[in-house]
């Protein structure tokens, strides 16, 4: 038996379908599997075996739900794998196929990478993004199901230390409305916006009776510039003192405004030295709208 988790379509119009497939083992459940169509709508002979192929990551339950076509055409397929019969932990994995099927390069020469969030038990791949600088984004719901993670992959398929320092990172997804704190947390899916940005969706409740969900929404930045970046400098002068930039965070995020949160805490040889500028710096890096 075969299910379908997701598709892509290619630049010449091939359309390439994934899921997971029974390995006819009862030791090995599921296998990523992926299928390339032409145009036309027949199987893409070059591809796999006669336009398909089936792939073992971990080789117990592995199940692709999630697809993205990189730059240069080679096709990220994404998704959960179990690491053993009889254990508990899946982690999130990551396989690439090239135009006639599986690439053996990516990964370390394993033809696929898989990532351990943070001693997770349970760690899913619900969504895959391919980056237009060669790297990958995949993320999901971790540790039971209490937060959301995403992990990012360089091209070659080896974790991006560059990305949260690990090439991880954890949320907590957040319900927009006011209910009791969230102890179920399941990440469906995620959307990238701008250059910076992921945001992922679920539902979640504060407990596992379903009839207390509520949509909730996270948002993940990927990679801002540095110039671009929130830091705790809030006058701009290379650095950060508890006295003057924590003083000016502290009475803007109580409430104040902006002119008299810098009242005799700036450092006048900043260059945020006045109350426009550190409210332009507030909005435009940090997102928080405060009065003048």
């Amino acid at each position: 038996s075969a299910t379908s988790g997701a598709m892509a379509i290619a630049a010449e119009g091939s359309v390439y379908a994934v899921g997971g497939c029974d390995a006819g083992s009862a030791t090995s459940m599921y296998q990523f599997c992926v299928a390339k169509v032409t145009p036309s709508g027949a199987l893409d002979a070059t591809f796999g075996a006669s336009g398909s192929m089936t792939t073992p990551v971990l080789g117990v339950f592995d199940y692709a739900n999630s697809a993205a076509l990189q730059t240069d055409g080679k096709l990220l397929v994404g998704g959960t794998c179990k690491v053993s019969a009889a254990a508990s932990e899946t982690r999130q994995c990551v396989v690439r196929y090239g135009n006639t099927g599986f690439d053996g390069t990516y990964g370390n020469g394993l033809g696929y990478a898989t990532v351990a969030l943070g001693g997770s038990s349970a760690a899913t791949g619900q969504s895959l993004f391919a980056l237009p600088d060669g790297k990958s984004l995949i993320v999901g719901f971790c540790a039971s199901s209490a937060q959301s993670c995403a992990s990012r992959l360089r091209d070659d398929g080896t974790p991006d230390p560059t990305f949260n320092g690990a090439g991880t990172a954890w949320t907590l997804l957040a319900d927009p409305g006011t209910v009791p704190a969230q102890t179920t947390r399941y990440v469906n899916g995620g959307a990238l916006y701008g250059n910076d940005k992921l945001v992922v969706f679920g539902y979640c409740g504060p407990s596992s009776d379903s009839s207390t969900y509520s949509a909730c929404l996270a948002r993940i930045i990927i990679d801002a510039p540095s110039g671009q970046r929130c830091t705790p400098d809030m006058d701009g002068d290379g650095q950060f003192s508890a006295t003057s930039d924590g003083l000016i965070l502290l009475r803007v995020m109580l409430g104040m405004n902006v002119s008299t949160a810098i009242n005799g805490a700036i450092n006048p040889a900043g260059s945020r030295n006045t109350n426009v500028l550190v409210r332009d710096y507030l909005f435009t890096h940090c997102g928080i709208n405060a009065a003048l």
